[in-house]
């Protein structure tokens, strides 16, 4: 698997030849499976080449602290046998909150947060889980194998093969890879691919208008912020009367009538199954699996 190389795209630029430069990739930084589960937050960034024709390229196991984990409703959550009742339990908890709306994003926050209680009681790390399970399953087939003992190694393995379903449907979740589908334990791959999208999203720095590098993640969002505040501020007139007068009408009065009119509650439930199951409509985490099964608006 190749690391991904933040802050430049080559490592490697030629001496100028008839006014061109040949730069090329020819420096990376290859790591296996198992290395990238040890180092899931290392980075690989291009350095400025000074003595060199090769840019030197700094790989950093822990760059920075992990930021505070986000609310995510989980696909594996559905095949409990509780789970049905902690979202009824958030649904209608504190009735009546204000208004429709208000009412509404309440009983969300309380499903949140009782969803988030039940998982963290209910769910250990299944990776520690089954090499527990492991260990007790060897020990038992060691031993003379009673009705006792085949009894439990049959409830053990069940477990065992839970887990992994569970283990599947999480990876699978965060790896956004559509072409592949549960059970067909491809866990490995879905958590290399989780890594490898999270590598590649991850943002180490941007360049202001003054040319300088800005890293750490308060700086890069001050900067994006200020970027788009300033795309959107105007500073010049808002009269655009005269121009749009030259400008042929395209929408007729009936198009307009039905662009203004109110948004119907069919409608809106028709947008949100548009999405796939495990997309979500905002960054709150609640996706379309939540909407369809767990509050049972299947369309």
């Amino acid at each position: 698997m190749d690391v991904d190389l933040k802050g430049g795209r080559f490592t490697w630029f030629s001496n100028p030849r008839n006014g061109f430069v040949t730069r090329e990739r020819l420096d990376r930084a290859l790591a296996n499976w198992a290395w990238r589960m040890l180092y899931q937050n290392a980075t690989l960034t291009a350095l400025p080449a000074i003595s060199s024709d090769h840019c030197p390229i700094l790989l950093q196991l822990n760059p920075k602290g992990r930021s505070s984990k986000q609310f995510k409703y989980e696909a594996y959550w559905e095949d409990h046998e509780e789970y049905k009742e902690i979202i009824k339990r958030g649904w209608n908890k504190n009735k009546n909150q204000g208004g429709k709306w208000k009412n509404i994003l309440g009983k969300i926050r309380n499903c949140k947060t009782e969803l988030s209680k039940w998982s963290k009681q209910t769910f250990r790390r299944a990776d520690m889980e089954i090499n527990r399970l492991k260990e007790e399953l060897m020990q038992l087939q060691k031993r003379d194998l009673t009705k006792e003992v085949q009894q439990h190694i049959i409830t053990l393995k069940k477990e065992i093969e839970a887990l992994w379903r569970r283990e599947e449907k999480y990876w699978g979740q965060r790896s956004r890879i559509k072409w592949l589908r549960w059970g067909d334990k491809n866990t490995s791959f879905f958590h290399a691919s989780t890594i490898q999208r999270r590598d590649r999203n991850r943002i180490e720095r941007l360049r202001n208008q003054e040319g300088q590098w800005i890293s750490g993640n308060k700086e890069i969002m001050s900067l994006i912020e200020e970027h788009f505040t300033k795309l959107f501020t105007t500073t010049g007139g808002r009269n655009f009367e005269d121009s749009i007068r030259k400008v042929p009408r395209r929408v007729t009065q009936q198009m307009n009538e039905e662009l203004l009119r109110g948004i119907t509650d069919a409608e809106i439930k028709e947008a949100a199954f548009l999405m796939g199951s495990l997309k979500a409509l905002s960054p709150d985490g609640l996706n379309g699996l939540f909407f369809s099964k767990a509050l049972g608006c299947n369309p």
